[in-house]
This record gives C-alpha cells, structure tokens and sequence, in this order.
C-alpha cells in the first residue's frame, strides 16, 4: 500500500488529486491551513 502527502488538498488540483488517489486505495495525508477544510475529505471514504 502507497502513502501519499498532498499539501493544498483542500481545494483545486490538490483536493482532485487527493480524490482520485483515495478512490484507488491509497493512504492519502492532506496538508491544509485550516484544521476544518482540512477534515472535510475524510468522507471520501466514509471515514468520517
């Protein structure tokens, strides 16, 4: 299994890439300014 660490997951390029990787089974670590954007993607895959 891959960990990957994206920094700007929140939004924009980031947050797509971040989405994509979640949904093929990757680890997925999002670097975010605000805790609570920062939380956001978490029910990508029900983690939440």
């Amino acid at each position: 299994m891959t960990t990957t660490l994206i920094t700007g997951g929140t939004r924009g390029l980031g947050h797509e890439s971040a989405r994509r990787l979640v949904q093929a089974g990757q680890t997925v670590w999002i670097g975010a300014r605000d805790a609570g954007n920062g939380r956001k993607p978490e029910r990508w895959n029900g983690s939440a």
